[in-house]
């Protein structure tokens, strides 16, 4: 009824308090924050952003350590099973310190400045935010920014 009446307040009181009851006797953590909050956003409490990328410029703006930070989402749990390395990124032209992302088997852990991380990077990229920023939107694919003049990475044959 919400979507086909989105302005009936009292069908989206009905979801709310349907999500909420789901909420509460759920016992996974995700699932619970995803009703709990979807109910709230329904009664009027809450705003919940939609972001879309409608291009490299649409992150230029933000801080550095967002899009690293999201990033994390990407890995591949598959291809890092068994894996743990600390990636350090750089990106140039910012006020960020170097960030991380420390994968350990499935799971990636932003690190938000490698110089107090308990770990050294075991690879390290420094890139303008622009490449980041191309790469991140999917504008850029990996072997092309790793071939362009405003990156520099660590040799990772050499590990």
């Amino acid at each position: 009824m919400v979507k086909a009446a989105p302005g009936d307040t009292q069908a989206r009181q009905l979801l709310a308090d349907a999500l909420r009851q789901m909420g509460y006797n759920t016992e996974a953590t995700i699932p619970r924050s995803w009703y709990l909050s979807k109910a709230l956003e329904l009664e009027g409490k809450l705003q919940i952003p939609i972001i879309f990328f409608f291009g490299p410029e649409s992150i230029l703006g933000s801080a550095p350590e967002t899009y690293v930070n999201q990033y994390r989402v990407r890995l591949d749990p598959k291809a890092s099973y068994g894996q743990e390395q600390l990636l350090g990124i750089n990106l140039e032209g910012t006020n960020a310190p170097t960030m991380g992302l420390h994968v350990r088997s499935g799971v990636a852990e932003f690190v938000p400045d490698v110089t107090t991380h308990y770990r050294q990077p075991d690879v390290s990229i420094t890139m303008s935010m622009e490449a980041w920023a191309g790469y991140f939107v999917g504008d850029i694919r990996l072997d092309e920014l790793l071939e362009r003049n405003d990156v520099k990475t660590s040799d990772i044959r050499s590990g």
